[in-house]
């Protein structure tokens, strides 16, 4: 996303969060993609971006990617993929994550509810390029578990940092400590901490 321009990496993430059926993620770059711009009209009608002349040609085909590789990664070539501007390994990352949502490793929301928090994360991780980290914040923002403290992640350590004017920049166990009690909190802390960060996601 490095190269994608932060609007319409936000309608991007607005479209697929549609496909995908996740209100949490949904509500809230909807929210972030209004402050960039983007129009209600635009928003609430964005399936129907096709026969629409107010999307560039380049947003266009941005959407198009971003739809066929949420129905189906496998239905892209090599080739294809490394026209858009990815490498190998997340073409191959990006495949994997699309054969495990399609057996089930990576499971529905109503199986998540019934998972515990720790065998939800084992099973995230057995999908390629995914750790904890990655793990978590699909936590937060597909699954919306609110209670997840990504403590490891370097823009929230610096967050903390700048919150309680330390001197220097806390590791993952003070920053952990920080959030200890927080409960269903922390995430919405978390999501605070990030935006101030200048980060949107």
């Amino acid at each position: 996303t490095g190269t994608v321009p932060t609007r319409l990496k936000e309608l991007i993430i607005v479209r697929t969060s549609q496909l995908n059926e996740t209100p949490y993620c949904l509500n809230s770059h909807t929210r972030l993609a209004r402050k960039l711009g983007w129009t209600d009209d635009q928003l609430t009608n964005l399936a129907d971006w096709p026969g629409r002349d107010d999307f560039t040609p380049a947003e266009k085909a941005a959407l198009r990617l971003a739809e066929t590789v949420t129905r189906d990664a496998h239905s892209l070539s090599d080739e294809q993929f490394r026209g858009c501007g990815f490498s190998a390994s997340k073409t191959a990352a990006l495949r994997d994550i699309a054969l495990h949502r399609l057996n089930g490793t990576v499971p529905t929301r109503r199986a998540a509810a019934r998972m515990s928090d720790a065998a939800l994360i084992e099973r995230l991780c057995t999908v390629r390029g995914v750790g904890r980290w990655s793990a978590e914040v699909v936590r937060m923002r597909h699954f919306g578990h609110l209670d997840v403290w990504p403590a490891g992640d370097l823009g929230l350590q610096r967050g903390v940092q700048r919150l309680l004017g330390l001197g220097a920049r806390p590791d993952a166990g003070s920053c952990r400590a920080f959030a200890a009690g927080l409960g269903d909190q922390a995430a919405v802390l978390c999501f605070y901490i990030w935006a101030d960060s200048g980060r949107p996601d």
